[in-house]
């Protein structure tokens, strides 16, 4: 599956969209989103394909990929609704 395919199967149903490459690969890939395997990237294509992919909520996001920081995301902040959400995408 690539990002493009991902986002066209949500459909619009996020706020934003995160994109995240593995910090270990192969065997050692990660099976869920924490802050302690992946690191976010800016540049990416549709055409990437996706490893790992989570539509994530405001608790979602603050437990695995906000996880080790001293602030938490505040979606009402962020986005103007409390109840928005991110879909978090990892790149094989």
């Amino acid at each position: 599956m690539t990002i493009g395919e991902v986002k066209e199967l949500y459909n619009g149903d996020y706020n934003d969209i995160e994109v995240y490459e593995p910090l270990s690969k192969g065997k050692h890939y990660p099976s869920e989103f924490h802050t302690d395997n992946c690191k976010c990237i800016e540049s990416f294509s549709d055409n990437m394909e996706v490893g790992l992919y989570e539509l994530m909520n405001q608790d979602d996001y603050n437990n695995t990929l906000m996880a080790n920081c001293d602030i938490y995301a505040d979606f009402d902040d962020l986005y103007g609704d409390k109840n928005a959400k991110i879909l978090c995408i990892m790149i094989k």
